[in-house]
């Protein structure tokens, strides 16, 4: 272990506040030394060579779920993602050091499951610290617990991966942008993204990555970063994107298939990180400054790409301009598979097939009640529509005044019940693709 992470580990982590104000933040990132981190902060980063993909990576990864007390999610998690033909082994990082694990997660029943102690440190940082030796393939699937996908869509991200190794596979598009009174960088959310149809990083929540990386981050992350992280449990998703960007000349991540994307299952948490008011406004100042720290800015060493985002052509379920083995010959047997269960889709019948293999991923998750109850999902899997999710709609789809909300959800669940498209038809503020969704 070297010296920079053995005292980060070593700290008594801060009992202070998590600090919650920009310019804060800005300056703790700001109290490197200059000395260490200014002349090259990725110099021993960049010399190292990414290992080369041997035959069993072009067919198989290792899954790895990040889980806190969420041992239903966890399970679940486990349960789907050991059922895909390409997971070698799936590495849970346990880091309740007041629980065990579960006997039915160590001793799971798939023989994959390998559980990596982590209750010595709490810091984000952790996720990327891989303790397991010989990981069996050198592709990671880094995910958390509470997000699901269909296999065939996992596959879709993993077959690009293999292609191109150095770049980090993601399934969430998110951007840079520039505050026009400040002319610092923002942390650009998903809707912004679909504003501007342009992304530059992803999120390390699902996403393929080279097992290279993880190790490169917890050795050379610069320290401004890496404590930053540590300290204020926030921004590592970033790290990890601008890491990998500033080693492969400022290129922006890839994303899987669009249809990959859309495939999304997220299941319930009681409380999210997003929803803490200070979130955004810590997540702006780690993008601004790391980028900085990592000469990511226009006007430094490699400057961070900002990509279109792939076209969302229904009927191009894989995209030939990011394919280099469009050969058959030179497709592995699992991609040969794929692209034969895939063959008969088109702009026709894509959402429903897509919908069909998410109903298949939520096998394990739906009967337990985990998965996030919008009036989509339940319309998606056959699941009763509650009332919640009627007034969700009058409220926010339809922007009907709550002072007739009540009444208003009666005759909706009637219309609803009665007859699904005189319901369409009563509301027709709905937008053309909810309709088509809800049909």
């Amino acid at each position: 272990m070297n010296n920079r992470l053995e005292s980060v580990l070593n700290s008594t982590a801060p009992e202070e506040p998590v600090i919650n104000n920009y310019d804060t933040i800005t300056s703790a990132i700001n109290s490197v030394n200059e000395e260490e981190e200014f002349r090259d902060p990725l110099g021993k980063a960049r010399s190292i060579i990414i290992t080369p993909l041997r035959p069993i990576d072009q067919e198989q990864y290792t899954v790895r779920i990040n889980t806190w007390r969420r041992n239903e999610l966890l399970l679940a998690s486990i349960d789907h993602h050991s059922r895909c033909d390409g997971v070698a082994q799936v590495q849970v990082l346990w880091n309740d050091p007041d629980n065990p694990p579960p006997e039915e997660i160590v001793n799971h029943k798939s023989g994959l499951v390998i559980i990596e102690d982590h209750t010595s440190m709490n810091s984000l940082n952790e996720r990327f610290r891989v303790l397991t030796d010989d990981t069996p393939t050198l592709g990671i699937l880094n995910i958390d617990d509470d997000v699901l996908y269909p296999c065939e869509a996992i596959d879709t991200g993993f077959f690009l991966w293999k292609n191109f190794p150095k770049r980090i596979v993601g399934y969430d598009k998110r951007s840079h942008a520039i505050n026009p009174s400040t002319g610092e960088w923002i942390y650009g959310k998903l809707n912004d993204v679909s504003k501007s149809n342009k992304y530059s990083m992803t999120l390390t929540r699902y996403c393929f990555i080279h097992v290279d990386y993880l190790s490169i981050y917890t050795q050379y992350l610069p320290r401004g970063i890496f404590d930053v992280v540590h300290h204020q449990k926030n921004c590592e998703d970033i790290a990890m994107s601008l890491l990998v960007s500033a080693l492969t000349d400022g290129q922006a991540p890839l994303l899987a298939d669009n249809w990959a994307l859309r495939s999304i299952i997220k299941l319930h948490v009681d409380r999210k990180i997003s929803g803490d008011s200070n979130h955004l406004i810590m997540r702006g100042a780690c993008v601004h400054s790391f980028a900085r720290i990592l000469e990511l800015h226009p006007e430094q060493r490699t400057p961070l790409q900002l990509l279109p985002v792939p076209a969302s052509t229904s009927d191009a379920v894989f995209r030939k301009n990011f394919n280099t083995a469009d050969n058959n010959l030179h497709l592995t047997e699992r991609e040969k598979k794929l692209r034969r269960s895939l063959a008969h889709w088109s702009s026709e019948n894509i959402d429903l097939e897509r919908k069909e293999l998410m109903r298949r991923a939520m096998e394990f998750a739906l009967p337990l009640g985990l998965v996030v109850e919008t009036f989509e999902n339940s319309l998606r899997v056959g699941k009763k529509i509650k009332e919640k999710q009627i007034k969700h709609v009058i409220r926010n789809k339809l922007q009907i005044s709550c002072g007739i909300c009540d009444q208003e959800i009666q005759v909706a669940k009637k219309s609803y019940k009665s007859d699904r498209r005189a319901f369409l038809l009563k509301y027709s503020l709905l937008s053309k693709n909810w309709q088509e969704e809800i049909m």
